[in-house]
């Protein structure tokens, strides 16, 4: 099974575009993980104007081997001759190290790589890309359709519930595609092309240099140009690319104007074995000659170059004071190619009013700017380069199960393949098919123990109708046996209780409410509703009210006398209603 069936598979097994189940979601996480982590021989190819240089990095257990070759390009090349140019060199390098084949990261540097530290609200991880395209709009001055962005969470880092730290790449999509044809085309295996930040961070974390509560400004001083890197802990609170390297400081040595005898002029291996041999000549070092040529004069020809990436470097302090509220950084730890510079970080400590300390990478910890310069190692940018997962801010991936599952298939070996599919099917498969037949086997227990209450549950229903119709006949014959009223003796007791402004114009019965099953069955009492008019001429409507209510409440016949309504229809006229119950067998 080679790579494209493998990418088919495992898309059909995550289910397209839709979201995978859980345990599919679990196996393709335990996937990406093995995958994501650096291959055991990896090549990191970086490039500039001037050079192109690879670095091919093999581990062996804590054993690791560093071995780089690089090659110059013009930089009066045109468009259209530079990729040509640019691939034979690297097939070259290639062929040197002897990688052909090997997965390879390429690093993406230049004005044009953004690197930003956003704050956005708590979002569903689609709203969050979706969300953070429109942010990136203020960030690039090139069409937004025309960007690659890859972003990271940071959750670890400080921050209020409802915010999400996030660390945001962009670069053009004409710059990754180049990058994937060069490395294709001189042999080597696109495994990821990804930020310088995103290598050195990589590194510190795998080498336990990072600080969780303090903010530190890494100086990475390459060949032909640098890097600062402000870092909290694993927080990336800034990145930036400078024009400026350790030849930026050889060549201000190229022309050295001395006092007196006019301007000495220097080979180009000349200016830099002088600045490696002493540096930023300081103190009493300036009163000293090599070669006749007085160092004092040296560190006049360094102070312009060095001005700038000062200058250059408060900018990147008093930014990010600025965008973290007084979280200032509090110390600077030179790497790379500038760290050897004699006298480098003293120089800098003194301008910057700050500590600032030389990375020993050999030992895994910094050394102070007086001790002596160490050599190379780990430090090299592109051996850090090879610490970085395939997953962090990685142009060469998409977002989503979809793109993620071809960059695993393409990271696994061929000869692995095939066993690797059926152990993902496997993982797949097993657990679900228990999973179902654990929810078969409780479906049928359930139904046998429904089945054994049926019988049940026909006789409560049986049992419930018999105890209806025992209650509906008791009440029938309560009501057939009881007393009933004798009429003629409620209507006589009634003549004698209306006074003569009293007119009665109608008498309603009212039904009993029906009696519930539940309760015994005892027949409420009847009530009537007696309605007629009231002569307010000689009398107000209050006084006759009172009159004919006081002697219904007399009456041995009813009781419960209630007032419903009374309202005026004329001068002399008041219309009323007055409910009342009735002795149940009165004059019986």
């Amino acid at each position: 099974m080679e790579g494209p069936a493998l990418k088919d598979l495992l898309s059909r097994v995550a289910g397209g575009k839709r979201s995978p189940s859980p345990v599919v979601a679990r196996v393709l996480e335990r996937w990406r993980r093995a995958v994501a982590m650096p291959p055991s021989d990896l090549v990191v190819v970086e490039g500039s104007e001037q050079r192109l240089r690879a670095t091919r990095v093999t581990r062996n257990g804590s054993a690791v081997r560093v071995v780089a070759a690089s090659r110059t390009i013009p930089v009066d090349l045109g468009s259209s001759e530079r990729p040509a140019r640019e691939q034979a060199a690297l097939t070259a390098i290639v062929a040197e190290l002897g990688a052909r084949g090997r997965p390879a990261v390429a690093v993406l540097g230049g004005p044009d790589v953004i690197v930003r530290r956003l704050t956005m609200p708590r979002l569903r991880p689609a709203d969050l890309t979706s969300a953070l395209e429109l942010e990136c709009r203020k960030q690039v001055t090139y069409p937004l359709a025309e960007a690659v962005i890859r972003h990271e969470t940071l959750e670890g880092a400080a921050a209020p519930p409802a915010e999400l730290p996030v660390v945001v790449a962009i670069a053009p999509r004409r710059r990754v595609d180049q990058w994937r044809s060069l490395l294709t085309a001189a042999g080597l295996r696109p495994w990821s092309i990804t930020i310088a930040a995103a290598g050195l961070r990589a590194d510190l974390a795998r080498r336990g240099a990072l600080s969780p509560g303090e903010v530190v400004a890494y100086l990475d001083v390459g060949k032909d140009a640098s890097q600062i890197l402000v870092l909290k802990g694993e927080d990336i609170r800034f990145s930036r690319d400078l024009a400026f390297g350790a030849s930026t400081l050889a060549s201000s040595l190229r022309q050295i104007v001395v006092p007196g005898v006019g301007t000495l002029e220097r080979s180009p291996e000349a200016a830099e074995a002088l600045l490696r041999r002493h540096g930023i000549p300081l103190g009493p070092e300036e009163a000293t000659f090599v070669d006749d040529v007085p160092l004092a004069a040296v560190s006049i020809m360094l102070r312009p170059a060095l001005e700038r990436l000062v200058r250059e470097l408060w900018n990147s302090f008093d930014y990010c004071n600025e965008q973290f509220l007084g979280d200032a950084v509090s110390r600077v730890v030179l790497l790379g190619d500038g760290r050897r510079t004699p006298n480098l970080a003293t120089y800098l400590a003194g301008v910057l009013k700050m500590p600032v300390t030389v990375a020993d990478t050999e030992g895994g910890r910094e050394r102070a700017a007086a001790e002596p310069a160490i050599a190379d190692g780990m430090a090299d940018s592109g051996a850090a380069m090879a610490s970085v997962g395939r997953g962090t801010l990685n142009f060469l991936a998409g977002t989503g199960v979809g793109s993620a599952v071809g960059w695993m298939a393409d990271a696994v070996p061929a000869p692995a393949v095939a066993a690797a599919a059926v152990m993902l099917l496997l993982s797949i498969a097993a657990p679900t098919e228990i999973d179902v037949a654990r929810s078969r086997a409780r479906v049928a227990g359930l139904q046998a123990e429904l089945n054994r209450y049926a019988a049940q549950r026909d006789a409560v229903a049986q049992f419930r109708n018999a105890r209806a119709e025992e209650e509906r006949l008791r009440g029938l014959l309560t009501r057939l046996t009881g007393s009933q009223v004798v009429w003629s003796t409620a209507l006589r007791d009634l003549s004698h209780r209306v006074g003569p402004d009293v007119r009665l114009t109608a008498l309603q019965v009212l039904e009993p409410s029906a009696v519930s099953t539940d309760a015994p069955a005892v027949p409420e009492a009847r009530a009537v509703r007696l309605s007629g008019l009231l002569n307010t001429r000689t009398a107000s409507p209050e006084r006759v009210l009172a009159d004919l209510l006081r002697s219904l409440a007399f009456s041995p016949v009813f009781d419960g006398i209630r007032l419903e309504r009374c309202e005026r229809v004329s001068p002399t006229l008041s219309a009323f209603t007055v409910t009342a119950r009735l002795a149940e067998g009165s004059g019986s």
